[in-house]
């Protein structure tokens, strides 16, 4: 058994802090003790949170494409379900969770690379789930029988779950707070941004299943020559070179030459540490209730607009394809950005300076946002029928995606606000809740428009967002003191 770390600070003559961790018994590279733990105590070029605000900027707005391109390329593929169908006979079960969609991966490969992440560094793991990914898409676009088609589905979706959760612990690598809430305020808008697969079938051609499949092999083969991130094991490398002393290591770096299954283990065991913690349990339980319903809307709106005459050409183009929603969402996202990040945040912050602000004052905003989301639901359900013009539930739709972006922004930037040190795992969970309704909702979404009718489902849907009101408010009432007995948090 490892004994207890000693650790005391010195300077060096560059602008880093050293650790000097001195163990009566360590793993195998600590033995030549001491070891030299460098991080940026005044960051120079080689802190990612001192780069040139065009180049974050740069690197954000890549990975908010990057995260639109995987999240929407298992929707697009929907679309062709009938074709795969008929070439390769699927039952509808696995057609749906395995083969046309990808979003259950999306509920268990998070929580994996994540937490791989964490351990071993954003750049490491995101290329290695890329080039998995492209590796066995390729397979699964060249499969000529079932077997083949389903084996490589499942390992592309597991593989491709990795980039969504490890682009937003990069994020908050890259900036700092608070100016992290607008650098990952639109990769969170390409995250949720409604299905319109229709539209994207329609260009790709109706009858070649196989050109999503092309379009984003080639997406991820681009993104994987970017480089996204740098790390401390860069700035190590140069103080061992330097310095002719190979004692000087990354944190990352400190236990990589330990026993492999115990390295697996301790990766794969501390996502599930984190359900230990009640404020990540409460906001991943908060995200699930609000994409639950979220998906019923996107699923209700283009089949009640069905229904209206077709005099009405440009209500049945808005509200068949969600664009109320998605123009909501954009819009919130710019506002968030303009006005109420600058004017409401950073007046927050400046309130509490030098130190940073409580996570919990930025739930005030969700608080409201939670309110203004069960209006828009009562309203869309008391309105989405023929006999009331379309105009009026498409204000009801952009309300909805006004507070919905709204929300997710909020609950984002607090879970990185707490875990900072734990960003992958943490966001992970979230990630993973999120997508845990939209994977198996295309099951049973036909059967439940028949039964209870659109209007209906909305209401159903409020009754959802109704349940996620509290969660803000107590984590605003509470939070401090549930923060002071996590161990998690620093």
């Amino acid at each position: 058994m490892a004994g207890t770390p000693v650790t005391h600070t010195s300077k060096l003559d560059t602008k880093c802090s050293v650790e000097v961790a001195e163990t009566e018994k360590a793993s195998p590279i600590t033995q030549q003790s001491p070891v030299f733990v460098v991080g940026f105590e005044e960051p120079g070029i080689n802190d990612p949170r001192k780069w040139s605000r065009w180049y974050r900027k740069l690197i954000s707005v890549i990975m908010t494409f990057c995260v639109g391109m995987m999240i929407s390329g298992s929707i697009i593929q929907a679309s062709y379900a009938e074709e795969i169908q008929a070439v390769f006979g699927f039952n509808s079960v696995v057609l749906q969770l395995l083969v046309c969609r990808s979003m259950i991966w999306l509920c268990v490969g998070p929580l994996f690379w994540g937490a791989l992440s964490d351990k071993y560094g954003r750049k490491p793991t995101l290329v290695m789930s890329y080039l998995l990914y492209i590796t066995f898409s390729i397979g699964a676009t060249l499969s000529r029988d079932a077997a083949s088609l389903l084996f490589f589905k499942i390992l592309a979706g597991f593989c491709g779950a990795g980039p969504p959760p490890i682009f937003f612990a990069a994020l908050s690598d890259i900036w700092e707070h608070p100016s992290r809430d607008r650098g990952i305020t639109f990769t969170l808008f390409s995250m949720i941004l409604p299905p319109m697969s229709g539209l994207a079938s329609s260009f790709l051609g109706p009858d070649n299943w196989r050109a999503p499949g092309w379009m984003f092999i080639i997406s991820a083969g681009v993104f994987l020559l970017i480089v996204t991130a740098k790390i401390l094991r860069d700035y190590a490398k140069c103080m061992r070179l330097k310095t002719q002393d190979g004692r000087y290591l990354a944190p990352s770096e400190v236990f990589q030459n330990e026993a492999w299954p115990l390295s697996i283990r301790q990766v794969l065991s501390r996502p599930f540490g984190l359900l230990r913690e009640p404020l990540l349990v409460g906001t991943s339980i908060h995200l699930m209730l609000l994409m639950a319903s979220l998906q019923i809307a996107y699923t209700a709106f283009p089949i009640a607009f069905e229904n209206y005459p077709r005099s009405a050409g440009a209500v049945i183009f808005i509200g068949s394809g969600n664009f109320s929603i998605s123009i909501g969402q954009l819009v919130s996202a710019l506002v968030f950005v303009f006005v109420i990040h600058p004017h409401v945040y950073l007046r927050w912050g400046r309130m509490y300076a030098p130190d940073r602000s409580p996570p919990e004052t930025r739930l005030k905003l969700a608080i409201w946002a939670s309110v203004l989301l069960l209006v828009s639901f009562v309203w869309s359900g008391a309105t989405l029928t023929p006999s009331i013009s379309g105009w009026v539930p498409i204000v009801g739709g952009l309300m909805m995606g006004m507070s919905s972006i709204l929300i997710v922004l909020v609950m984002f930037n607090y879970i990185m606000d707490l875990y900072e040190k734990y960003a992958g795992s943490a966001l992970a969970w979230c990630v993973a809740a999120m997508f845990v309704f939209e994977s198996v909702f295309p099951l049973f979404s036909d059967r439940m428009m028949q039964v209870l009718t659109p209007r209906w489902a909305m209401f159903v849907a409020g009754a959802g967002a109704l349940i996620t009101i509290p969660f803000p408010w107590l984590f605003k009432r509470y939070g401090r003191v549930l923060r002071e007995y996590s161990q998690y948090i620093q």
